[in-house]
């Protein structure tokens, strides 16, 4: 049976999952694939409306939702709105932390925090929101 409650779990599962690194555009990690054509845009972030058609960027998120809805018997009418949104943000220089891995990265490029924001918000008006937090 359906409940309104499984919409704060949807919306842990839908950040995490984004951000997972399992979660790959043509074999590329998704927010590192993202972050790319953000940035180059000028952008800061990409929101990504979960109730539409889909994305290529969303990574499935908006099939994933849907399949979730389908599985808990929580009928589509309940959900009035849901998004993904995906923001960077300049990651500050610090010295120890780039030890590590500019031996991977040659020392070449910035590199960003992301965070990736699941709302939902069901026909009663409550938003359900959790985030997710990584870096590229």
């Amino acid at each position: 049976m359906g409940s309104r409650k499984h919409f704060a779990d949807f919306a842990n599962g839908l950040a995490a999952r984004y951000l997972g690194r399992n979660t790959v555009i043509r074999g590329h990690w998704a927010a590192g694939v993202l972050s790319k054509k953000v940035l180059k845009a000028g952008e800061t972030e990409r929101t990504f409306d979960l109730l539409g058609v889909g994305d290529r960027l969303d990574c499935g998120s908006s099939a994933w939702l849907h399949n979730r809805l389908v599985a808990t018997s929580t009928p589509r009418s309940w959900l009035a709105s849901a998004t993904l949104r995906v923001t960077f943000s300049l990651r500050p220089a610090d010295p120890v932390r780039k030890r590590w891995w500019a031996r991977l990265l040659d020392g070449s490029g910035p590199s960003y925090d992301v965070v990736a924001t699941a709302t939902l918000v069901d026909d009663r008006g409550r938003r359900y929101e959790a985030s997710a937090a990584d870096w590229c």
